[in-house]
């Protein structure tokens, strides 16, 4: 408990199954790192270096990992809900069966990504493009939050119609959304 470190770190770094909760790793270099276990819940990785590190079952929940690269990276099974991964790299990332629920990857890179059975229930994910990504048997169910506000205010507008039986509000129109 306690980890601090930013800037270079050692490539090769094991912390395997370590307390590390609410580590400050803002910036650190620790690509290859092995992570698998480790309890990094509410840790601080924004802008860290973790490609291809092996982070299979961590807990990552609730951690700040912004504009963090973790192409290649193992996170299978990984506990990633409510963290935060706003303009993360997650390119060719292993996240099968990992747990999304409530994070924010608005922006986010899942190029390539394995999402197999992901949990990616309540997450934000404007501006994610999903189209070359692996999504079998993934649970996303999008909330309205998660979408553009041009488009919230469609639904909202849509909704506020429907229920007044077309007295306020408009009928949407989603042709070329």
């Amino acid at each position: 408990k306690g980890l601090a470190v930013q800037g270079k770190g050692s490539g090769a770094t094991d912390i395997t199954d370590a307390d590390v909760k609410g580590a400050q790793m803002e910036k650190a270099t620790l690509g290859d790192a092995r992570l698998a276990g480790a309890d990094l819940s509410n840790a601080d990785l924004t802008g860290a270096e973790l490609s291809r590190s092996k982070l299979a079952g961590t807990v990552l929940a609730n951690a700040r990992l912004e504009r963090c690269n973790l192409t290649r990276a193992d996170l299978t099974g990984a506990d990633l809900s409510g963290a935060a991964l706003t303009n993360a790299n997650l390119a060719d990332a292993d996240l099968s069966n990992a747990n999304l629920t409530n994070s924010d990857l608005r922006g986010a890179r899942v190029q390539g990504a394995n999402l197999n059975a992901a949990d990616l229930d309540g997450a934000v994910t404007t501006g994610v493009d999903f189209t070359f990504a692996k999504l079998g048997k993934a649970r996303i169910q999008l909330s309205v939050k998660s979408l553009p506000p041009k488009i919230q205010n469609m639904i909202e507008l849509h909704l506020l119609w429907a229920d007044s039986q077309g007295k306020r509000g408009e009928q949407a129109n989603l042709s070329g959304q």
